[in-house]
Order: structure tokens, then C-alpha cells, then sequence
């Protein structure tokens, strides 16, 4: 009965440590070896950049916004992951910057990630501008 039992207990605990290291597996995803970042629709006046960087192996977006004219702005960003940033008094050339991060699902690259869109809302006095700028991310293994 004794070795019945263990040998019950020891095919048990190899099952499931085999479904552990199945499930673990499973749940990485395969990463390209570079990205490609193409600006499809541009915004006059501003300069934004979307910049892939591996973190955890894991591809994410920084971005960079600058505005090229020589007046000081109010402006509101709603990223590409639905986040809103709000900046006052914004200084012209002077890049604004954010970071992805890889424990941040919306920051990190997919296929259904693969499109991104920056919708920026600033005024200069008392007239106020909206535009998109859309990048395609695209990868190479």
C-alpha cells in the first residue's frame, strides 16, 4: 500500500510540474529582433517621435514631442495607450518626454499594438489647435 501511494504522489508532483513549466512557456511572447517605425500622418509644427526600446525583453514605445515655433503653448496628449498628459506652458525645441515600460501592457508591442495614434490639443493665447499623428510599428526578425 506504501508504495502505491508514493508512487501515486511522485507521478503527481511530476504532472505538475509539467503543466507549470508547459504554462510558463506558453506565456512568453515571442519578440522580433528589431522594429520599424514609420510616421504616416505628421502634424505641422510638431515633431513627435515614437522610439522602441527592449526592456525585460520586451519591446516598448518612448516618445518624444517637441513643438518647432517660437511661441509658448498649452497642451494636452492622449497617447496611443488612452493615457492623457496635460503640460503648461510648454517651451518651444523643448522635447517632452515619456517611457514605456515593460510591466505596462499598453506600452509594450503586438501585433494589435502595432498602430499607434497621438492626439494633441494645445493652445497658443486664446485660439485652440487639435491634430493626430499615427505611426505603423512594424517588425524584423
Amino acid at each position: 500500500m506504501k508504495k502505491i501511494f508514493i508512487l501515486t504522489l511522485i507521478l503527481t508532483v511530476c504532472l505538475i510540474t509539467s503543466a507549470c513549466v508547459s504554462m510558463n512557456t506558453s506565456n512568453k511572447s515571442i519578440q522580433p529582433k528589431k522594429l520599424d517605425v514609420e510616421q504616416t500622418s505628421k502634424l505641422e509644427n510638431w515633431d513627435i517621435q515614437a522610439i522602441p526600446r527592449m526592456d525585460h525583453k520586451k519591446w516598448v514605445y518612448d516618445t518624444i514631442i517637441k513643438f518647432n515655433r517660437d511661441k509658448t503653448v498649452n497642451l494636452t496628449v492622449l497617447n496611443y495607450d488612452k493615457t492623457k498628459i496635460r503640460y503648461e506652458d510648454v517651451k518651444p525645441l523643448i522635447p517632452l518626454k515619456t517611457f514605456g515600460s515593460y510591466d505596462y501592457e499598453e506600452s509594450v508591442y503586438s501585433r494589435k499594438n502595432s498602430h499607434l495614434s497621438f492626439t494633441l490639443k494645445w493652445s497658443e493665447g486664446d485660439k485652440i489647435y487639435n491634430g493626430v499623428a499615427k505611426f505603423n510599428v512594424k517588425s524584423q526578425n
